[in-house]
């Protein structure tokens, strides 16, 4: 199932991604679900899908996590895979998490790694493989600091998602997160090693607008609520430290670019998150590199 808005020059690469590896149309919809696109999407879906590709557009422009739910709605098949359309799956990943649920039928969630690529489909970084996930468990442990699951490398039960719920509109960076970690906790979740999904890191994409205004931080304050109601290990404090640390990293990276907007606007985010220790300490090393020779 995949979401698609204004991604007609991504979603080709998208659709061929899975195509090139799906099975027959009786055993694996695949369908795209425009969110009121400018774009005219159908185009696209026709002329790449060569008549396998279902389409579907909202009647209006829904927002990114009331579309993921409307994916879920359309879905046959008893295994759903929310897919980006700027991300894809490399061969062997539908083959891989068919016969990882086949083997845990229990298991309400299963992922595998992901690569991190950028504009040129480099790969920049590749997620870790979470221990506690290695055989069946109900540990979302691995993801309760920082989410390390990207979306096109999970694939969920229906029936999970019948049981537990959709996806929660009110947050927009993290519902993903949430939605992992709830389908964890409650229906079990198994992670193969190999990262046969690539996630698209982009500073085009709504993820890296967000970093701008530090909004995807902010969002993670929001989930932090949510995530402790499902991880029984949760730890406030030092999720906290985890958002200082991203937010004065951001900080440090948008200062360097000359984007002051940006700096600033995750400087701000990083002084009412970091404790008074962390303040101290960052205060002290500007002060000693302020008088010493480059």
């Amino acid at each position: 199932m995949i979401p698609a808005y204004e991604c007609a020059d991504t979603l080709p690469r998208t659709l061929r991604s899975v195509l090139q590896q799906s099975p027959d149309i009786g055993e694996m919809q695949i369908a795209v679900i425009d969110d009121y696109s400018r774009q005219d999407l159908s185009k696209v879906v026709a002329s790449v899908g060569q008549g396998r590709v279902e389409y579907c557009r909202n009647a209006a422009n829904l927002g990114a996590i009331a579309t993921f739910n409307v994916c879920v709605e359309r879905a046959r098949g008893h295994l759903v895979h929310v897919l980006h359309a700027d991300d894809w799956v490399v061969p062997g990943f539908y083959q891989s998490l068919t016969l990882t649920a086949e083997r845990h039928p229990k298991s309400g969630l299963y992922c595998c790694q992901s690569q991190i690529v950028d504009e040129r489909e480099a790969v920049i970084d590749v997620t870790p493989f979470l221990v506690g996930l290695a055989s069946p468990a109900h540990d979302a442990a691995g993801i309760a600091i920082e989410n390390v699951l990207r979306t096109p490398a999970v694939v969920v039960r229906r029936t999970t998602y019948e049981q537990i719920g959709g996806f929660r509109p009110e947050l927009i960076h993290t519902a993903d997160w949430e939605m992992w970690a709830r389908a964890i906790t409650t229906q079990g979740g198994v992670m193969i090693p190999g990262a046969l999904a690539c996630y698209s890191e982009t500073s085009t994409n709504h993820t890296a607008r967000l970093i701008r205004s530090a909004g995807n931080l902010e969002d993670c304050l929001r989930c932090a609520d949510h995530l402790a109601r499902v991880i029984p290990t949760f730890d406030h404090a030092s999720f906290r430290a985890n958002l200082a640390r991203r937010a004065l990293d951001q900080h440090v990276f948008f200062r360097k670019r000359g984007d002051l907007e940006a700096s600033r606007a995750n400087l701000v985010l990083w002084q009412r998150l970091a404790t008074a220790r962390a303040k101290v300490r960052r205060y002290l090393h500007a002060a000693v590199n302020r008088f010493v020779p480059p």
